[in-house]
């Protein structure tokens, strides 16, 4: 087998699929590759997969002491995206959940399972676990916010994951400005 790499594929004995053979491709026949892989990928990760306790294990390790979520991981194929709210008062909160481009997690359309759950407790919090599919390329940001007095959710910081060759590889991660303000 060929060794040789198209633009952005990685030299390795076991590509599936040498350079060339893509290069001569179709854009139709790229596309039922890739669709092909994706649904291949997907019966794997699903096969085996005991969602209930999945869920349960992600519900106990996804969140720390404060619980707070954690940063989301990938095992077995699937994306963990713990989420959380906590309600300060009626018109104000803490929440820090995962976006999948250009929807929240529990709305992309790879999802799998999302469950939320009530925290027990003298203030309302509530707990998120989505899981959704690991699609090579798949970018997700954990964003942080706070909205106080009915306000709009304010951002207070996000980080950026992408799935690549299996594996969840932080990207980027940013926090809101503080506002400066000068006397004069």
């Amino acid at each position: 087998m060929t060794t040789s790499t198209a633009p952005g594929q990685v030299a390795t004995p076991l590509c599936l699929v040498p350079a060339d053979v893509l290069a001569a491709a179709s854009d139709a026949q790229l596309a039922q590759t890739v669709a092909a892989v994706l649904a291949e990928q997907h019966r794997r990760a699903l096969a085996d997969a005991d969602l209930d306790a999945l869920t349960e294990e992600a519900f106990a390790t996804g969140f720390g002491p404060d619980g707070r979520p954690r940063r989301p991981w990938l095992a077995a194929g699937l994306v963990f995206c713990p989420g959380w709210i906590r309600y300060k008062s009626r018109t104000s909160h803490d929440c820090e959940f995962v976006a999948a481009g250009d929807v929240w997690v529990w709305e992309h359309p790879g999802v799998v399972r999302d469950v939320m759950r009530q925290v027990p407790g003298p203030k309302v919090v509530k707990q998120s676990v989505t899981i959704v599919l690991a699609d090579e390329g798949l970018v997700l940001d954990q964003v942080a916010a706070s909205a106080k007095q009915g306000a709009a959710c304010q951002m207070t910081r996000a980080a950026s994951y992408q799935v690549r060759a299996g594996e969840l590889v932080a990207v980027t991660t940013r926090a809101r400005a503080k506002p400066t303000h000068s006397r004069t």
